[in-house]
């Protein structure tokens, strides 16, 4: 029988209602999961350690390799598969995170709810349960990476993304669909990611902005970041990846000061290409030293420049090779 790990950090599916305040906060601990849950003695010998117990809005980097770090640790010490509970508004972030650095090949699902316990038909324990289940699954190879597990969906961290605020099918991966899917005690998986990244970093970079376009935008805030010694900026720029003609001048002058600037898309599907040579199209961007996100979103992107600029510093040349890999 497998022995899986069962790490909590916090979230909705951690949470009760507070009544004299009036909403959701954190209140149940590591052992309490225990019992929202069907027995497991058949399906795998699980632990369960409180990592954190949080609203993931309070997620961040320093919280990001310390989980990392007490994942491989744990993976290490005989544990098959580890099962992550957290909070949906900063998941796909925390997983990407981990996906990216995290030393282990064996399974790592994240999990999260929508609901909490105190709501009708709370899907935590029903995620959680899913999780459990696929994370000993013997379909699940080393090649797959870190997975998400909700709502009966099995999704690559790369891809998937929150796309409702309030609904339990809240995580799609708009442009590739879900890696399988948990029927019953059945795990199945359709296909695996079509392109990994590792990347060991020795810090992170936490300087890096996000900035998203939108119609009439002034080039302060670039202009601000620079001043505020930003190392670097990421710009979910229209479509392609286009911009107006006036921003020019401050990526520029961001550039030739130092700041690695990647350019991905407001847009949730499709890449990131140079098709427009008009002043601010994807094309100059490129001309004038701009990485492109490819595929990757705006907050993905962010993770992976904050880790490439820890490994690569001011090597621009070596950041891109990176996301060229893409």
């Amino acid at each position: 029988m497998k022995k899986i790990l069962l790490i909590t950090t916090g979230g909705t599916i951690a949470m009760q209602v507070d009544k004299k305040r009036g909403g959701a906060v954190p209140s149940l601990q590591a052992d309490d999961f225990v019992r929202y849950l069907p027995p497991v003695k058949n399906l795998a010998d699980v632990d369960i350690h409180m990592f954190s117990n949080i609203p993931s809005p309070y997620m961040n980097v320093p919280l990001w390799c310390q989980l990392t770090d007490f994942i491989d640790e744990k993976l290490s010490d005989g544990y098959d598969g580890v099962v992550v509970t957290h909070g949906t508004d900063t998941l796909e972030e925390t997983a990407f995170f981990v996906e990216l650095t995290v030393k282990s090949e064996k399974p790592i699902v994240f999990t999260a709810a929508m609901r909490n316990l105190d709501e009708l038909s709370g899907d935590g324990p029903r995620n959680i349960w899913g999780a459990l289940k696929t994370v000993v699954s013997k379909n699940y190879s080393s090649d797959i990476g870190v997975t998400l597990v909700l709502n009966d969906e099995i999704h690559a961290v790369r891809d998937v993304t929150k796309t409702y605020t309030s609904n339990v099918a809240t995580f799609r991966s708009p442009l590739f669909g879900p890696l399988g899917l948990v029927d019953n005690d059945q795990v199945t998986f359709y296909y695996k990611p079509y392109k990994r990244i590792k990347i060991r970093s020795p810090k992170v970079e936490e300087k890096v902005a996000l900035i998203k376009a939108y119609a009439g935008m002034s080039s302060d805030l670039i202009d601000a970041a620079v001043t505020m010694g930003y190392k670097g900026l990421v710009i979910e720029a229209f479509g392609r990846g286009n911009l107006p003609d006036w921003i020019v001048p401050s990526l520029e002058r961001a550039i030739q000061s130092g700041v690695t600037v990647v350019i991905s898309s407001r847009c949730y599907m499709g890449r990131v290409f140079g098709d427009y040579a008009y002043d601010g199209g994807g094309r100059h961007l490129g001309e004038i030293g701009s990485v492109f996100a490819y595929d990757l979103r705006g907050i993905k992107a962010r993770i992976l420049l904050m880790l490439a600029l820890g490994k690569y510093g001011e090597d621009r040349e070596a950041v891109r090779r990176l996301f060229d890999s893409l």
